[in-house]
């Protein structure tokens, strides 16, 4: 999770082109006047506008730096106008600027240079909003400030300006998005679902339903796997719900606190990677959906790849990326396997020998943050612990989302096709939607 922010912090806040201030053509060029960043980095994409009375260019513009190299050209009309877009364009350091546009038959139209920022400076807002949470304990101001600090970079170090561009350049126009919105609702809708099961008993009733298992260390550490593996669609509700209701069953049996932490937080995260039907994936999918149009304007790419990537599909691709997904599949694996086996070692078996001789659950002086657990996630009194109240509202997530994305997937083909080729062409953000939307139905 947290690299999907920093990559997300690093795309936003330090390599986004900002509007710069005009740059005219010499007196013997065509009249041009060209925008761009105020700031640039080296390998980082920046877009170019050019607008011109009159380009009097052979078919076609050019990008030339000042190494000489091009690197950017497009076609225009005899005699257009503009404004001419150049997306994607990359220097290799100082010794590219300025740049140069040129028309078909090498005459100047306009000259752009702008200051240029080390590599490494891109890394300082996720670096920052890392360090405030971490410090502060204060996720969304940290992730708000760290969007501030690109905004103030990418405007060349104007802090009012950098403000601006903060809320108008980067945080807007990423929530009317329309991907961006719809995992927005999809994970209040899935989010609220999860809150209405918990409330009814549900969640718990998964949780009681393996407890005869627990009946010896083994089993109840193979109880607390099971039911992180069942509470697969948030991992917050998971490590809540799962921690708080196993622990009074590994306290019992005399598992230590630090294996339990282990085998919630090793099982909770992984499983809502993997399983579709989660707030963690559709976040994942809509970094997908960035990532494949963000690629597809890169320079160098050629109009096939270009289209190729356009209209390839982001849950398509997070399925087929699954079987590579080694830490969560591993993570799992590894969990199941110290919990059969019982085979610890270093500091989790010196911790599991102290619980088991009756030393102390926990090491003398540890600070236990669980004891101060909310009961928003606990049910209601009276409420039934019911497993079916959460398993069926979970599965009408899942078989509205299947059917969704055929039915949808289908009728986009407009012919037969393998099951790949129809999901491929469904709009898995809409089928997310409606399966959130149903569950939330049956679960309340």
């Amino acid at each position: 999770m947290a690299r999907g922010w920093i990559a997300a912090l690093v795309l936003l806040a330090g390599l986004g082109p900002a509007p710069a201030g005009a740059q005219e053509a010499g007196a013997d060029a065509t009249p041009a006047r060209i925008y761009g960043p105020a700031v640039a980095v080296p390998g980082a994409g920046f877009d170019l506008t050019v607008e011109a009375t009159a380009i009097q260019a052979a078919g076609h513009l050019r990008v030339r730096a000042a190494s000489g190299r091009i690197i950017a050209r497009r076609d225009v009309e005899m005699g257009g106008s503009g404004p001419f877009e150049f997306e994607g364009l990359t220097i290799g350091g100082a010794e590219d600027f300025p740049l140069t546009v040129i028309g078909g038959r090498n005459n100047e139209i306009g000259v752009f240079e702008t200051r240029l920022l080390p590599g490494w400076v891109s890394l300082l807002p996720p670096l920052l909003a890392i360090i405030l949470a971490l410090v502060f304990k204060e996720v969304v101001t940290s992730l708000f400030l760290g969007v501030w600090l690109g905004g103030f970079l990418v405007a060349g170090l104007n802090p009012i300006t950098g403000t601006m561009r903060a809320i108008d350049t980067f945080i807007t126009p990423v929530l009317v998005n329309y991907d961006h919105a719809a995992i927005l609702v999809f994970s209040f809708l899935l989010g609220g679902m999860v809150g209405v099961i918990s409330r009814s008993g549900g969640t718990r009733g998964i949780v009681e339903a393996v407890r005869p298992l627990a009946t010896t260390p083994r089993r109840a550490q193979l109880a607390t796997y099971l039911s992180g593996l069942a509470i697969f669609f948030d991992d917050y509700a998971n490590t809540l719900i799962v921690g708080n209701t196993m622990r009074p069953i590994t306290d019992r049996m005399k598992v230590s606190r630090e294996k339990l932490a282990y085998i919630v937080d090793s099982t909770a995260a992984p499983v809502a990677a993997i399983v579709f039907v989660s707030t963690w994936v559709g976040f994942e999918i809509s970094l997908i959906a960035d990532g494949l149009a963000a690629a597809a304007t890169q320079t160098g790419t050629t109009p096939e790849v270009a289209a190729a990537l356009g209209s390839a599909n982001a849950f398509t691709l997070f399925i087929h990326s699954i079987p590579y997904l080694f830490y969560p599949l591993l993570a799992l694996l590894m969990v199941g396997l110290i919990v059969i086996l019982q085979r610890d070692f270093g500091p989790m078996l010196t911790a599991e020998r102290r619980a088991s001789r009756g030393e102390g659950l926990h090491r003398e002086g540890a600070m236990l943050m669980s004891e101060a657990g909310s009961d928003k996630m606990d049910p209601v009194e009276g409420a039934p612990l019911r497993w079916y109240n959460a398993v069926l509202p979970v599965l009408t997530v899942v078989f509205v989302v299947l059917i969704g994305l055929y039915l949808q997937g289908r009728s986009n083909l407009g012919r037969p096709g393998t099951l790949w080729e129809v999901f491929g062409e469904a709009s898995a953000f809409d089928a997310l939607l409606w399966g959130s939307l149903a569950g939330c139905i049956v679960a309340i």
